[in-house]
Order: structure tokens, then sequence, then C-alpha cells
């Protein structure tokens, strides 16, 4: 005779898991000695989950993290290379031509975002990508 049986069963996820070596603040920029690498069940943890060092190093925290606690996605983030406000050199070239102007951020932006900039020169809003401190890049 056959018959179906339930089976309750608990399921781990264990990985490599960058954890706070201690108590982190809102706004502290990562260091290597802030963090440590330790096997942990990551079902749990939302958002993602970094498995090294070097992929939290120089980043900020957004939000106060207690000691043993792993990082995810939600509790660092990039610094932001560009602020509201700011001014920044728009740079657009091809493989034969590179132009200049300069621009105002209307929004913070760190490597790689997409930020609007106002062109100061034509006082149109574009869409550009954050280069570095103070660069910033459109497409065309």
């Amino acid at each position: 005779m056959e018959r179906n049986i339930s089976i309750p069963v608990e399921v781990e996820a264990l990985a490599d898991t960058v954890v706070a070596s201690h108590p982190l603040a809102r706004g502290d920029i990562i260091t290597s000695d802030d963090v440590t690498v330790q096997k942990r069940d990551i079902s749990s943890v939302n958002g993602r989950v970094y498995r090294s060092i070097d992929e939290v190093v120089g980043k900020r925290v957004k939000n106060a993290v207690r000691a043993n606690t792993p990082l995810s996605g939600a509790s660092i983030e990039k610094m932001p290379l560009v602020k509201s406000g700011q001014l920044v050199t728009i740079i657009a070239e091809s493989p034969s031509l590179r132009l200049t102007a300069t621009g105002k951020a209307r929004g913070n932006g760190a490597e790689g975002d997409i930020i609007r900039v106002l062109n100061m020169g034509s006082l149109k809003e574009i869409p550009a990508r954050v280069i570095d401190v103070g660069t910033v890049q459109v497409d065309f």
C-alpha cells in the first residue's frame, strides 16, 4: 500500500557572507577592519548578500548595522561622487570627436549612475552617466 506522508524540514543555505566586525553607524565608510567573512545561513537575509570584503570596502552604511550582522544591499550604498547642485563637466565623445560643456547636477550619483544634468550653455536637462568626481558623460 502506497501513501504520501508530509515531513516538515528546515533548510539552511550556508554561504560565505560579509558581516560587520563591530557595530556600524549610519554614514560610516566601510574599511577592511570593519568587516569579516563568515559562513552564514543566507536564506533569511533580504536583498543582495556580499561574499567578498572587496565588494563592500569604500561603500557607505545606509542604516546602522549591529555586530555580526550580514551586510546586504539594503544596508550599504556606493558613495555619491556627484551631489545635486554641483557644477560638473559634461563629456560627449565619439571615436573622432570630444565635446565638453559645463553642467549642473540635478541629483546625487555614484560611479555608473545615470543622473539628470542641466547643460549651462543650452539650459536643457539631459541624462548623463557619472564617471568620477565632477565628471559626467552623455551617450549619443
